[in-house]
């Protein structure tokens, strides 16, 4: 639908299952298997995007991420902040 209706080019995409963070149990939904989050890279107009989609079943929290610089060490404490207290 990006690519058709907005004209949008992917450049990849990638899934990581999401690891326990201390005792939390916030890394796995209600069935027992981890929660995972995805990473699309988006490209329109010159201009690079990341959509995250994660199974937020169960779980108090949303993000909204606007600066998109230094994205791995983002991605990396987006992972985190989801299953720890630390992301609302």
């Amino acid at each position: 639908m990006l690519e058709e209706k907005y004209a949008c080019t992917i450049i990849g995409s990638y899934t990581h299952e999401l690891d326990l963070i201390g005792r939390s149990k916030c890394h796995l939904v209600g069935s027992g298997a981890k929660r995972t989050i995805r990473c699309v890279v988006v490209e329109r107009n010159g201009h690079v995007n990341y959509l995250l989609e994660i199974d937020v079943t169960g779980l108090n929290k949303w993000i909204w991420q606007n600066d998109t610089r230094n994205w791995i060490e983002q991605f990396s404490r987006i992972k985190k902040g989801v299953v720890t207290k630390s992301l609302g």
